[in-house]
């Protein structure tokens, strides 16, 4: 199933904050819960609690840093967690602070009651307490903001699971709370001359060249906690230029200031400042502020007994956020700004989803043109490679011819200008003025371009390079890119050559190469291609393509001998090879591959049917690429989603008979939307503005196969998008055509584009 990336303020952002209002409640019961009960935890493994150099008096807003360790005596008997961040802004649920007297406010529980807050998640892993303790930094501020008083403070740590020694059917879920030691402190009332001193020590690191990324980080969760007037309006004054690396801190910052008031109003003043970028996210949190201020727009709690009412007040406080949004949007790009803050302001006001006329588009493209080089490199490539329908406009080949003749970036650096992406979108606006860098980079390929941008040219061949291809070739080290011109361009005149360098090298390349070969030889002389497809996929020494050969050489499957040696291939002792068959089949085999899919895994399913433990669970070390539970898999997937065939709900229930327990709840899913009647629809233009889709659970690329796959769904069949006004603007001609035939086949696209 695919997922849509919603920027704030988009469609469902209402749900969504309702759903993070309900994760931070809950929560918050669960840290009371967790505060009230005493855990029973084992006697091998502990959690001590330090406050961090033994500072004991705090400031109030002063930051009480504490160090949390994990341990225990037995070696590989358990596992502990060492997640330490969290997108959402703050890591929820890892420990639980228990604090006596129970006194103070969660500093960010507005933000995540407001619209403003997003999914989380992070990268983490395990590892074993006992041979390797876990010491996490935490701050006790990023939780509670403390008046003066003295305090008692115990942590709940969830982060130990059972390791090696674990049940394999029920390990996953099972937490092991662990309660540390009691530590006391003091908070005393903030003083005025350290707040003011606080305050100069974050600032001059903050705007010191010479600081290192870790101070910065300090001095601007110093900034965020301090609470002082002064620094709330420091916080509006540093908020809100892209790609700002201390984003969160300041915003964070404004969200728990108790002068709510007085970071409205800095935060309006900002905005005639001609060197401020005038931001969606900026503006975005200045009226979510607002509104929190206004008791008659505070979201109400959740009631599932009246979700009636709630749903009504929710839908009201996003209309009137995304009224409030666009308006101030509006005023505060009028105002007048440096070249930076221009670009900046330009670039958000393309993105806005606001409607604006062709006229304002079209000032607002030159606006940003003119100032392209005061954006960092990471938002002009973000704006070419994946917000072009947004910003797209006839003013833009000057600048990426600019960035296509500048300096190379052979290892596609983040921080370096995309030639390839620029050349690309240059050739499609301006096909005469791109096509001089493809030639010249087709007559010498570097590997800089690849050949989603260097196939784009309409020409058979090009002989006049041939020679020098195979020369590069012949001598080695080239270039994939090379070997796929070849595929791509190359002409039935030199099969021979290729013939005798790919004989030569037969079973020796990386894949890439290879497959290049095997489709071209497909293309120009198929028998040929054919005998070596067969000869590569026995070729099990030196390289492992194998693995992944069928499913590469794409749409070659297609052709009767290819689809007849993919299906023998279902057969193949290794299960990466029958899975690799299976995949091929399910994007590019005919009707008859179906009744050979089926029988496989009918067969999959005898040799399994009574061991399905030793199937689910198997041995450790056992190589992902061979799994048997990876295999099935492949085959249930490639009947699921054939692409020649439609699986209606008698085909979801024979493969649910014949499918292991981890894969029901896909199949429930998909026997769940046919019932109602109701898929999900996707369609996107991005990396290389080919139509990528999803229907239901289906996948594809380009209109002829979606309108072949969407003829297969029932008749009265509801499908439901969620874009953007722009994308909806930019390819309407698509949106219609996908229309069209959904109506002459009696079923009905919805298209949603809040913005």
């Amino acid at each position: 199933m695919h997922s849509l990336v919603l920027r704030h303020f988009e469609v469902a952002s209402a749900v969504l904050g309702a759903l993070l209002a309900l994760c931070s409640a809950t929560d918050i019961c669960a840290q009371a819960s967790q505060c009230a009960e005493i855990p029973n935890p084992p006697g091998d493994a502990s959690l001590r609690l330090l406050l961090k150099n033994g500072q004991s008096v705090f400031h109030e807003g002063e930051i009480i840093a504490l160090t949390a360790e994990y341990s225990a005596d037995s070696s590989g008997k358990y596992v502990v967690n060492n997640q330490n961040y969290d997108r959402s802004g703050r890591l929820s649920g890892a420990e639980n602070f228990c604090i006596e007297p129970e006194r103070g406010t969660d500093p960010l529980d507005d933000y995540f009651h407001s619209l403003q807050a997003i999914v989380g998640g992070g990268l983490s892993s395990d590892q074993d307490p006992a041979r390797q303790p876990l010491t996490m930094d935490l701050e006790l501020n990023e939780w509670k903001s403390l008046p003066p008083g003295s305090y008692r403070l115990t942590i709940i740590g969830n982060r130990l699971r059972l390791g090696q020694e674990r049940d394999t059917t029920t390990w996953q879920n099972t937490i092991i709370p662990l309660r540390s030691n009691t530590v006391e402190f003091e908070v005393a009332q903030a003083d005025p001359i350290w707040q003011a001193s606080q305050l100069r020590s974050a600032t001059r690191v903050l705007d010191s060249p010479d600081a290192k990324t870790e101070e910065k980080k300090h001095a601007a969760r110093l900034l965020r906690f301090l609470d002082s007037e002064a620094s709330t309006q420091e916080l509006a004054r540093r908020y809100g230029p892209v790609d700002d690396p201390f984003e969160w801190e300041f915003k964070f910052g404004l969200f728990s200031t108790p002068h709510r008031e007085s970071a409205v109003q800095a935060m309006k003043a900002e905005l005639s400042d001609p060197e401020h970028p005038v931001t969606r996210d900026y503006i975005s949190t200045l009226v979510a502020l607002e509104m929190l201020a206004d008791p008659k727009w505070r979201l109400p709690a959740y009631d599932s007994s009246r979700q009636e009412g709630w749903h009504r007040a929710n839908d009201a406080h996003y209309a009137e956020a995304e009224h409030r949004v666009n308006e101030y949007m509006r005023q505060a790009s009028k105002g007048p700004h440096d070249a930076a803050a221009q670009a900046a302001t330009a670039s958000e006001m393309l993105l806005s989803g606001l409607p604006l006329s062709q006229e304002e588009k079209t000032r607002w493209r030159q606006m940003l043109l003119s100032n392209w080089s005061t954006l960092p490199i990471e938002k002009q490539n973000e704006l070419i490679e994946s917000r072009w329908a947004e910003v797209e406009g006839p003013e833009w080949p000057p600048v990426l011819e600019q960035i296509v003749s500048g300096p190379v970036n052979p290892n596609r650096a983040m921080n370096k200008a995309d030639r390839e992406a620029a050349l690309l979108r240059l050739w499609h606006l301006a096909p005469e003025e791109a096509r001089p860098f493809m030639i010249q980079e087709m007559a010498k390929p570097q590997g800089y371009l690849r050949i989603s941008v260097l196939g784009q040219l309409p020409e058979h061949s090009f002989p006049q390079f041939e020679a020098g291809w195979l020369d590069a070739i012949r001598r080695g080290g080239t270039a994939d890119v090379v070997f796929q011109l070849v595929d791509r361009y190359g002409s039935l005149n030199i099969l021979p050559a290729v013939q005798s360098i790919y004989e030569l090298h037969g079973g020796e390349w990386a894949c890439a190469p290879q497959t290049a070969m095997l489709r071209y030889f497909l293309r120009v002389k198929p028998d040929y291609g054919v005998k070596e497809l067969t000869a590569a996929l026995a070729f099990r020494k030196a390289t492992a393509c194998y693995r992944t050969q069928l499913s590469e050489v794409g749409e070659y499957v297609r052709m009767p001998q290819v689809e007849k040696l993919a299906i023998q291939q279902l057969d193949d002792p290794a299960p990466s090879a029958v899975g690799d068959a299976a995949q091929a089949l399910q994007h590019y085999g005919s009707t008859a591959a179906e009744s050979a899919l089926w029988a496989r895994l009918e067969k999959f399913h005898q040799q399994w049917k009574d061991k399905p433990d030793e199937l689910l669970h198997p041995q450790s070390n056992m190589a992902v690429f061979d799994s048997e539970s990876g295999l099935e898999q492949a085959l249930v997937q490639g009947i699921l989603l054939g692409q020649a065939w439609f699986a209606d709900t008698a085909m979801i229930r024979r493969l649910k008979e014949l499918s292991s327990p981890t894969k029901q709840n896909e199949l429930d899913g998909a026997l769940q939307a046919l019932g109602d009647g109701e898929f999900t629809l996707d369609m996107r233009w991005w990396p290389e503005d080919e139509l990528n889709y999803t229907l239901g659970w289906y996948a594809g690329r380009g209109m002829a196969s979606f309108k072949d796959k969407l003829a297969q769904f029932p008749p009265s069949s509801h499908f439901r998008m969620v874009t953007t006004k722009a994308v909806q603007k930019v390819h309407q001609a698509e949106f219609a055509e996908g229309e069209r035939a959904a109506s002459a086949n009696g079923q009905t696209i919805e298209i949603l584009a809040p913005r």
